[in-house]
This record gives structure tokens, C-alpha cells and sequence, in this order.
């Protein structure tokens, strides 16, 4: 589902395969400029988001807390 991996020496590869901004919590962040990112266009029209290294860890709690918050949401419509 989440993949993270070293894309460059620069950046990392912090969520793919999703619509760019599905994250509330990681979109929150990237429009007010908490975190530095380029996008980078994948097949079927969707994007990742590369973010730098030194702001890798605080996306990668952003989307953890989204994540675990979209499966409370599953788990409670079951």
C-alpha cells in the first residue's frame, strides 16, 4: 500500500499509487509548506510525492496517522 524508499541521495519516495492529496493530514502540510516535496508523474495519471530527507520522518508520521485514521473509519462502518 505505503512504499517508502530511496528514490535519490536527495529525497525519498514518501506514499505512491494514491491521487496526489488523498492524505488530508500530508496535503494539510505540503500546502502550508511544512514539508519540501516535488511531485513526480506515474502511469494511469497518478503522482508520488518526493519529499527531502531531512523532512522524511515528519511525512512519513503524517501519513501513518492518516492511514490509522482511515482504518478506525473502516473498522467502525463494519
Amino acid at each position: 500500500m505505503i512504499r517508502l524508499f530511496e528514490e535519490s541521495m536527495c529525497s525519498r519516495e514518501v506514499y505512491s499509487g494514491f491521487p496526489s492529496g488523498e492524505f488530508s493530514a500530508v496535503r494539510e502540510a505540503l500546502e502550508q509548506e511544512k514539508i519540501r516535496y516535488r511531485k513526480k508523474k506515474r502511469p494511469k495519471g497518478r503522482e508520488s510525492i518526493l519529499v527531502r530527507r531531512r523532512d522524511e520522518a515528519q511525512a512519513r508520521k503524517l501519513v501513518q496517522l492518516q492511514i490509522n485514521h482511515l482504518w478506525r473509519e473502516k473498522m467502525r462502518k463494519c
